[in-house]
């Protein structure tokens, strides 16, 4: 994402940056490498993330049936209900494959992710209930559509605060070198010390 808006800002002629669109495709490329192990939105395999922007319109879309049950064929003579099906269809489909590729890639002995995490807890039976192969697909899901859409809408109402507040950018920009210098782990500093950096976490709260 900073590469992009790098280049974007080199660019002799006028460009737009939209800034929303990175920081979606950028958040779901994180969830994906902690849960799925792997990018699933880049140029060569964009499986996820034409899926992931089709869940983020779909969960905003109004829909009559939710506000009026007896009308809810409005929503089937629309094709909202049609679209859904299609999505879920798409994404159910995607998540088997994932599942089967995890299946596959655990025999070799690669590093474990979340998915890994789960297959195994499924395997050993260590639960008080059956962790079936569609609660697998249902809790990958809860981590997507809980995940990308609020982290990536934190990012960018913090950005907006701070673009509508020059002053506070600057003293936020200020802050930030001084307090990540005092740590050699630049995660930790960042998480222990986002209290201690006022401008940029008033900007968070706000």
């Amino acid at each position: 994402m900073i590469n992009n808006i790098r280049e974007a800002s080199k660019s002799k002629e006028e460009c737009t940056v939209n800034l929303s669109e990175m920081l979606i495709a950028t958040t779901n490329n994180v969830i994906c490498r902690c849960v799925l192990g792997d990018k699933y939105n880049t140029k060569d395999d964009s499986r996820f993330g034409e899926l992931a922007r089709k869940v983020m319109v779909h969960i905003a879309t109004l829909c009559v049936g939710d506000f009026f049950p007896s009308f809810g064929w409005v929503d089937v003579l629309t094709g909202k209900i049609r679209d859904f099906k299609a999505t879920f269809e798409a994404l159910d489909t995607f998540f088997d494959q994932v599942i089967a590729e995890h299946k596959t890639r655990r025999m070799n002995g690669d590093k474990k992710d979340f998915v890994d995490i789960l297959l195994q807890l499924q395997e050993d039976g260590m639960l008080d209930f059956e962790l079936t192969h569609q609660n697998l697909k249902a809790l990958i899901m809860d981590m997507f559509v809980a995940g990308s859409d609020t982290s990536s809408a934190l990012a960018e109402w913090t950005f907006a605060e701070l673009l509508k507040n020059p002053i506070s950018m600057k003293k936020a920009q200020e802050e930030l070198p001084d307090s990540l210098n005092l740590y050699e782990d630049v995660d930790l500093a960042f998480y222990s010390d986002v209290p201690g950096i006022l401008n940029l976490y008033v900007a968070i709260k706000n």
